[in-house]
């Protein structure tokens, strides 16, 4: 009997061990908020800008403008301040990354937010 009572008791520890590692990660938190300086792991490359047409259609392209595929090169102030701080952006980028009225209307993210957001990647 206390042979079972001592695999019992380690049995309980390990779930509770366990219980207690996946209520610390970020990403098994229902409703954590997103935090750029934590990276998510996932299919996209975390520095990198995406963009899509459709916020239902979750196929994300890595930015088309040879000058601006990552954050880092976006000279808009309204994009920057929104990619640096929610990870995501809806608007008209130039390719010289300004902002800009004859661009095509866009929904931006940044790799680590759509890490964040679906770490399995698109479906």
């Amino acid at each position: 009997m206390n042979k079972r009572h001592t695999a019992f008791c380690l049995i309980i520890a390990a779930l509770l061990f366990a219980a207690l590692s996946i209520s610390r990660s970020p990403e098994a938190c229902a409703g954590s908020a997103y935090n750029p300086s934590q990276a998510y792991n996932g299919p996209y490359t975390s520095s990198w800008l995406y963009f899509n047409y459709d916020p239902d259609n979750e196929k994300w392209l890595p930015c088309d403008y040879d000058i601006i595929n990552s954050v880092r090169f976006v000279r808009c102030p309204e994009a920057l301040q929104h990619l640096k701080k929610e990870g995501f952006w809806k608007g008209q980028l130039l390719s010289n990354g300004l902002c800009g009225k004859k661009a095509p209307l866009r929904y931006w993210a940044v790799g680590n937010w759509l890490n964040y957001t679906n770490p399995s990647g698109p479906r």
